[in-house]
């Protein structure tokens, strides 16, 4: 394992050191192509956003289209604080002449993770990888991230792979010898743009929100292949997503893979350049149930919003869920957010108060705030999140919220309530970043007969009692995590950042209790987010 250690370690120098000779900038405007779904490139355009809001561009949604941030300019965010998101490196433009009808571009950006820490004992995370991007004129990306792991984890994070079976944010590994776990991330599309539509076919992830979490759409779980139609006109912009998912029980040694299925539309609608409301409303079905072989079910292909009515022929036995999504930029300083999702909605039992169990709702309230005190660069983040018990669970298992073990919302499952807060300061390529977490979660008793409504993989047909039932019911369990973390930003072509840090973690909860610090530093390019703070 040494041997495979060094191996890595000088793969890591010697791209590095590729990418220092070899790497530049090319002036090519390709529309088809994604940000990359990372919160350094998300909060950056978050900021840009507040700061110049637009009638056309829309940031509920992500990964988002480059077509979408023809406005943005790197050069808005001066001392090189912020990655270069229309940056370009190891890239090829063939056939590039004004009068060449068509123009082929390559690119290849080198991937690297290396993460070394201590909480007691040493932990190594070490990757490796690559993304390759082939650009056809300005209307057509093939793209594809390929990167493999070899990890020892803090003691917080093993443990829940120990039980989960599964590596956050990743999904199955592919092998584990003791406490070393090998594994790989990938994902793929293909994207063609066309007046004002985008069509998508990939595999990834994606993010409806404003906020750190998402009480909608997630990116923590592992990618899925998907379907997805884009199209902007006017102030609005319209997705409808279609994708493969699988039912997993995490931890449950008797697992079967189950392949399950999910529509998705989102209409979003800037009322005015400061105002964005925006629609959601998604279905999940089984592949197969107890009469026969479903497969993906036609009648869920119309991409017309309000999925209702379909459902409600199909004899309302799938899985439907609605929200809502609003924003609202003050003074160009502050943004304003927050999410409602429905899950179930019965007004008379809301009004009578009694906590039926199939009230089942989520909401979010947040506050992003640029240059906190007239401090430059000092940008703060508060989130509330709140979720009812039951939320996202359904009466099929196999119909929950869910993909490969992990919710496609929140990863905390329902019946729980969350304080995020953030305080960043840049200067420069220097950035300390303070991250917080802080809830309460009510769960269920080590008597597996036991469902108070947190665990969505249980079936809500076992639940403890119809009514009486409010948030933080069960035994009631605190979580914490701090992190401090300062980064310097190596290479902004890559988002190379080095850095060091801390994470402080502690619950009290009655299956595995812990206290835990880790002290880590480490090289990253952030490709995508891996949360450790759940």
């Amino acid at each position: 394992m040494l041997r495979f250690q060094k191996i890595v370690h000088i793969k890591l120098l010697f791209i590095s050191f590729l990418m220092y000779c070899f790497s530049f900038q090319a002036q090519y405007n390709v529309q088809s192509k994604n940000v990359l779904l990372s919160k350094d490139y998300s909060d950056a355009l978050q900021e840009w956003n507040i700061r110049y809001p637009s009638e056309k561009f829309h940031a509920v949604y992500q990964p988002y289209l480059f077509s979408s941030i023809v406005e943005y300019s790197d050069t808005v965010f001066s001392k090189k604080s912020y990655p270069k998101i229309k940056s370009l490196a190891l890239s090829k433009v063939f056939n590039d002449a004004p009068n060449k009808r068509n123009q082929y571009q390559l690119q290849i950006l080198p991937i690297i993770h290396s993460i070394q820490g201590f909480d007691g004992k040493f932990t190594s995370e070490n990757g490796i990888g690559s993304q390759v991007y082939l650009n056809i004129n300005n209307d057509f990306t093939l793209y594809g991230l390929g990167t493999i792991y070899s990890s020892t984890f803090p003691y917080f994070l093993d443990t829940i792979i120990q039980i989960n079976q599964l590596i956050p944010n990743i999904g199955f590994p592919l092998n584990t010898q003791k406490n070393r776990y090998n594994y790989l991330y990938w994902n793929a599309y293909a994207s063609y743009s066309k007046s004002f539509f985008n069509f998508q076919a990939g595999r990834g992830k994606m993010f409806i929100g404003n906020g750190y979490r998402s009480l909608l759409l997630s990116d923590v779980s592992a990618p899925y292949p998907y379907l997805k139609l884009q199209t902007n006109f006017w102030k609005i912009q319209y997705n409808v997503f279609y994708i493969l998912l699988q039912h997993y029980i995490p931890g449950n040694s008797l697992n079967t893979l189950q392949n399950k299925y999910s529509t998705m539309h989102t209409l979003s609608v800037n009322i005015f350049k400061n105002l964005n409301l925006t629609l959601f409303e998604n279905v999940v079905w089984q592949g197969t149930d107890t009469n026969r072989h479903r497969g993906f079910d036609p009648a869920y292909l119309s991409p017309v919003i309000f999925l209702r009515p379909q459902e409600y022929q199909q004899g309302s036995a799938d899985n439907v869920m609605m929200g809502l999504n609003a924003s609202y930029i003050l003074s160009k300083k502050v943004l304003f957010y927050g999410q409602l999702a429905l899950d179930e909605f019965y007004l008379k039992e809301i009004r009578a108060g009694k906590g039926w169990w199939a009230n089942k709702q989520g909401w979010q309230l947040g506050m992003y705030l640029l240059n906190v005190l007239g401090i430059k660069n000092l940008n703060a983040r508060v989130e509330y999140n709140e979720v009812k018990p039951y939320t996202y669970s359904h009466g099929s298992p196999s119909q929950n919220y869910a993909h490969l073990g992990v919710s496609l919302a929140h990863p905390f499952g329902a019946n729980f309530r969350e304080f995020v807060g953030q305080l960043t300061y840049s200067y420069n390529r220097w950035k300390i970043q303070f991250h917080q977490v802080y809830a309460e979660i009510g769960k269920d008793s080590l008597n597996e007969k036991s469902n108070v409504g947190q665990n969505i993989f249980l079936s809500y047909t076992t639940r403890s009692k119809e009514y009486g039932n409010y948030t933080l019911q069960g035994i009631r369990t605190y979580f914490n995590h701090s992190q401090v973390e300062l980064s310097y930003l190596l290479t902004p072509v890559m988002n190379l950042r080095a850095s060091i840090g801390v994470i402080i973690r502690s619950n009290n909860d009655v299956a595995v209790r812990y206290s835990n610090v880790w002290l880590y530093a480490g090289l990253n390019c952030n490709v995508f987010n891996f949360y450790r703070d759940y």
